[in-house]
């Protein structure tokens, strides 16, 4: 896809970990995640944003509007 990159090591292993708790329709994000990229084009400002996009099919099950599950990515000096 164009304006696309592969998910770097970091941001696959958030997503993998975001993924990683169950909840209804888990299952099928999990399967849509191996197709997902990283839009170039979503945030220039330097923010550290990443959009994910996929050319996987949408899920066909319910899903929550917030899947239940959070994350706080540190730096190395756990900051």
């Amino acid at each position: 896809m164009p304006g696309t990159r592969p998910l770097t090591a970091r941001e696959r292993a958030a997503l993998d970990a975001l993924l990683s708790v169950d909840f209804p329709g888990v299952d099928a994000l999990r399967a849509q995640a191996a197709a997902v990229v990283a839009d170039t084009e979503a945030c220039t400002c330097g923010c550290g944003t990443v959009e994910l996009v996929t050319a996987a099919p949408p899920a066909s099950v319910p899903l929550p509007p917030v899947a239940p599950t959070q994350l706080q990515v540190l730096d190395s000096a756990a900051r």
